[in-house]
């Protein structure tokens, strides 16, 4: 709605680059206001479907210690280790790039679409060192 009313309410162009910058904050900074007053302003998750979802999903990390201590499980380390944010940098430049170097070889650029490719590897590459433990250890739990 925010979009809508500022495209055609208040005349913003969205094939202006930068009054749909200004469209765009304005969307994200309205979405994120109204979904932070309705979490606040309804009532929290029943604690059994917290568990439930815990025990199915095992996101882990201090967020979840009053559900895990429920379930007498203690502090749950997060998948990744404490460099976890990393893992977010690599995932994020890993699309981007890929959607770049796809784009670049499309467009005839091939020496710039396969160094968008080679970082998208190195950010999968970072990804799955970070993982792999958590990985073979959630393996192991379930076959031993």
């Amino acid at each position: 709605m925010v979009s809508l009313i500022l495209w055609f309410g208040a005349g913003l162009d969205p094939d202006d680059p930068t009054q749909w910058a200004w469209i765009m904050l304005a969307t994200v900074g309205a979405s994120t206001l109204v979904w932070l007053c309705v979490t606040f302003a309804t009532r929290p998750e029943d604690g059994r479907v917290l568990r439930d979802f815990y025990l199915r999903v095992r996101p882990g990390g201090r967020g979840w210690r009053r559900v895990t201590e429920s379930l007498g499980l203690g502090r749950q380390p997060v998948d990744g280790g404490p460099l976890n944010w990393t893992n977010w940098v690599a995932g994020v430049t890993c699309v981007y790039s890929s959607l770049f170097g796809v784009g670049r070889i499309l467009f005839g650029d091939l020496g710039a679409g396969v160094l968008f490719l080679v970082l998208a590897a190195v950010c999968f590459a970072w990804i799955a060192r970070n993982l792999g433990p958590a990985a073979r250890a959630a393996k192991e739990g379930k076959g031993g």
